[in-house]
C-alpha cells in the first residue's frame, strides 16, 4: 500500500529544527547536539487544517450541523477582558471562524429540529461548543481559573484553564460534583478535542475516567 508522507520545514529555534509530517500534524525534533537521535515530540497545532475539515463536515452533514458566523476580534477581546482570561491559541482560531455551534446528536434529528422549531432542545441534548455570549455566563465567578467551552449532552461542561502553558490548555471534564482539583483531563488541547468532534460527528468522550 502506498503511503503519502510529506515533510515540511516549519520552524527554527534554539538550534533545533522542527519537522512536521503527515496530515495528523505530528512532528519530530532533531537536536544537533545529539545527532542520530530523533524523538517524536508531540502534535503541532494546525488549526487551519482542522477548521477546513470542520467546514467539510458541516457541508456533508447538512441539517445536522448548526454553526454560527465568526466572532469579531472585538467580541473575542471583550470576552477575555470581562473574564480576565487569555484564550488558548486553538480556541481563539476557532472563534475567528465560528462563534460556537454543534453537530446534533443523531437521536435528536427530526423535521422540527431541522426547521428550527426545536432548535433549543436539539442544542441542549447535543455536545454544544459554546458561543462567546454563553461562555461569558458559563461558570460565573465560581471558578475564575477555568472557562467552559462545551456544554455536553449530559448537562456538564468541558473547560480550559488559565494561565496557559505555551499558548494552550488541556480540556477538563468539569464535573459539577467535583472541585477543579478533581477534574480529569479529556484532551491535551482544544484542537485535539475538535479533531475528535469532527471524526465522531459530535459524539465525543465527555467523561474522564
Amino acid at each position: 500500500m502506498k503511503t503519502n508522507i510529506q515533510i515540511y520545514l516549519i520552524l527554527f529555534f534554539e538550534k533545533r529544527t522542527i519537522l512536521r509530517y503527515s496530515r495528523i500534524g505530528c512532528f519530530f525534533i532533531f537536536t544537533p547536539s545529539y545527532e542520530h537521535h530523533v524523538w517524536l515530540y508531540g502534535c503541532f497545532i494546525d488549526m487551519k487544517t482542522t477548521l477546513d475539515r470542520l467546514r467539510e463536515k458541516i457541508d456533508v452533514l447538512g441539517e445536522r450541523a448548526f454553526f454560527n458566523p465568526p466572532a469579531s476580534e472585538e467580541e473575542i477581546a471583550e470576552t477575555e477582558e470581562k473574564l480576565g482570561i487569555t484564550f488558548p491559541r486553538s480556541v481563539r482560531e476557532f472563534y475567528r471562524t465560528f462563534n460556537g455551534g454543534f453537530i446534533a446528536s443523531i437521536n435528536e434529528i427530526s423535521e422540527e429540529s431541522a426547521n428550527g422549531e426545536m432548535y433549543e432542545d436539539t442544542q441542549w441534548n447535543s455536545n454544544n461548543i459554546l458561543s462567546l455570549e454563553e461562555i461569558r455566563t458559563g461558570f460565573g465567578k465560581r471558578y475564575p481559573e477555568y472557562t467552559p467551552v462545551i456544554h455536553t449532552h449530559s448537562q456538564e461542561f468541558l473547560a480550559f484553564g488559565n494561565p496557559l502553558v505555551s499558548d494552550e490548555s488541556p480540556i477538563y471534564d468539569a464535573f459539577h460534583e467535583y472541585i477543579p482539583d478533581k477534574w480529569g483531563i479529556l484532551y491535551d488541547n482544544f484542537e485535539a478535542l475538535l479533531i475528535d468532534y469532527i471524526e465522531k460527528e459530535g459524539a465525543i468522550k465527555t467523561i474522564a475516567v
